[in-house]
């Protein structure tokens, strides 16, 4: 069996949780930006451990499932809101395949981006 203390245990100091902070404030404002761990863990100037277990403990979500979210989130907001075509939404929100995005659209909502916005144009 896994041992899990390290998780219990684990501790962010102030100075830590300050940048998991400004972390998740840049992730909210580029949407649309593709990252890796190593990546944010050298903007944050943490860890990768750290990166990853300290932004679950903090947001009580893990880092890159936050980050769909938004994109997921910014989405919805452009099909509701615009007349861009589901390939423009697509690619604003950082997607560079047309069903990629459809897939990851109806896997989060259970519905294909075309029959979300269609609830809102009857």
């Amino acid at each position: 069996m896994k041992d899990n203390n390290h998780k219990r245990n684990f501790y962010l100091k102030p100075g830590e949780k300050k940048m998991l902070k400004e972390l998740k404030f840049f992730l909210e404002t580029n949407t649309s930006a593709h990252f890796t761990i190593k990546q944010l863990a050298k903007k944050s100037l943490l860890n990768e451990y750290k990166l990853k277990y300290g932004f679950k403990k903090l947001f009580h979500t893990a880092l890159f499932a936050f980050h769909f979210k938004l994109r997921i989130n910014a989405a919805k907001k452009q099909l509701r809101t615009t007349d861009l075509t589901i390939d423009s939404i697509a690619v604003n929100i950082g997607y560079r395949s047309l069903p990629a995005f459809i897939n990851a659209f109806k896997k989060s909502t259970g519905q294909t981006p075309g029959a979300y916005r269609r609830k809102f144009y009857k």
